[in-house]
């Protein structure tokens, strides 16, 4: 038996084949009766989606929905209604976000470039209010993004950082340390710290820098402080040096910053 033999997993129990579901009565899709291109889905999939349109028609909010939809999601972590149905059981349950933020953590680096995944943690997020703690996630998220070579320019998750931020209200200077790391070179033989540091975890070995995306934050950071000559200097960067694809957006924002600031009313003229 070869090792792929006997890494495989036998199919999970149909919910159809569960004694403890028989209560429920699944609900099939409905088609037209003819389609121009039918979709044939997976047995699994199918079968637990028609339990989930069960227990929606029902509004079961209990444990075992908890199951199902983590079932689902797991197939399909683009499906926004299950997503949506699952957060609303959470709180109707009171159920553990701590518990919940485990699961995302394992979700979001297998499913990153997903919204749905994205707007769920933001979600939990927001009712759990420790945005800080949360820094440690993203930056290995940043470091784990195969497709770009383990590089942290992933939008989502610079996205999500602003999103959580914004939802708590907590400044975008409070979480500057961990990002001016990411807007710098790497310099010349110098290799990253591998081990996390949970209070300012700096850029994996792999990441390519400066990063555009962490640039563009720091503006933000600099705007929010009033260091409004600082951030002219970055966008300048960007337009000219590291997101040249952008540059009439760079050049935009920094006139805005500096026709703004010569707007600003002065001390000697007030």
């Amino acid at each position: 038996m070869s090792k792929d033999e006997r890494s495989e997993e036998p199919p999970p129990k149909l919910f159809s084949a569960r004694e403890e579901w028989k209560d429920v009565k699944p609900i099939e899709q409905t088609e037209l009766s003819n389609p121009l291109v039918p979709i044939f889905y997976p047995p699994e999939y199918k079968d637990a989606l028609d339990y989930f349109r069960g227990i929606v028609a029902t509004e079961e909010r209990s444990e075992r929905v908890l199951e199902l939809t983590e079932r689902i999601i797991r197939m399909n972590p683009a499906h926004y209604s299950v997503w949506q149905y699952r957060y609303e059981t959470l709180m109707a349950l009171n159920s553990s976000l701590e518990k919940e933020i485990r699961l995302m953590d394992e979700l979001a680096l297998a499913h990153m470039k997903f919204y749905q995944v994205w707007h769920h943690r933001k979600l939990l997020m927001m009712k759990h209010k420790r945005p800080l703690a949360e820094l440690s996630f993203i930056a290995k998220v940043l470091a784990m993004d195969q497709k770009i070579a383990l590089a942290p320019n992933n939008l989502s998750a610079w996205n999500y950082l602003r999103g959580v931020l914004n939802k708590t209200g907590t400044k975008f200077g409070s979480v500057k340390s961990f990002v001016i790391p990411y807007t710098l070179p790497r310099e010349e033989g110098a290799s990253a710290e591998e081990v996390l540091d949970l209070d300012n975890p700096s850029p994996s070995s792999y990441a390519a820098l400066p990063c555009a995306l962490a640039i563009e934050f720091l503006v933000d950071v600099c705007e929010e402080e009033g260091e409004l000559n600082r951030a002219v200097e970055l966008l300048t960067s960007l337009a000219e040096e590291h997101d040249t694809m952008r540059k009439r957006y760079w050049d935009y924002r920094a006139k805005n910053i500096i026709g703004n600031a010569a707007a600003a009313p002065t001390s000697a003229n007030s």
